[in-house]
């Protein structure tokens, strides 16, 4: 057998095409290794999720227009029963419907300055994902390991 092995690799073209081989197995492997660890993420329940609603106190409302859309997001902090503060991202419906913002004569949007203090119940489909979190993406992710790995391979 390893009398074989040499006579195949005796030239410099088929050692070429051995490494270029080994290279994509080994790639491959990796990739899918890599991929299996970051899907345990997907799987995992978002802290969004292991409660059906988030009650407290308003501590402050904030709006935060996106200057490329033009969407208006309403960042609310809630103090819980338990003291902790969690800021949440929800839309202008959504803020609006729970009475944390209203509109003025001209359709402006401003907040309810009566809402702050005031108990608010905010249920976890309202609640909008943070840009971060969508930026670290699994996608994104993948994406970038295979574009990686594309650029090892093609390298000689």
């Amino acid at each position: 057998m390893v009398l074989r092995i040499r006579k195949i690799y005796n030239t410099s073209a088929n050692r070429n095409i051995a490494v270029k081989q080994i290279k994509f197995l080994i790639s491959l492997m990796l990739a899918f290794s890599i991929v299996i660890v970051q899907t345990r993420e997907v799987f995992a329940a978002s802290p969004f999720q292991t409660a059906s609603s988030l009650t407290g106190a308003v501590q402050s409302i904030t709006l935060e227009a996106d200057s490329v859309t033009g969407i208006t997001i309403v960042l609310v902090t809630i103090m819980e029963s338990n003291q902790a503060f969690q800021t949440v991202r929800v839309n202008e419906k959504t803020a609006k419907d729970l009475g944390l913002v209203i509109f003025d004569s001209d359709g402006k949007l401003l907040i309810n300055k009566s809402a702050l203090g005031q108990s608010v119940e905010i249920k976890s489909e309202m609640i909008l994902p943070n840009p971060e979190e969508e930026q670290r993406s699994i996608g994104n992710t993948i994406a970038a390991l295979f574009q990686r790995l594309v650029d090892w391979i093609m390298t000689p």
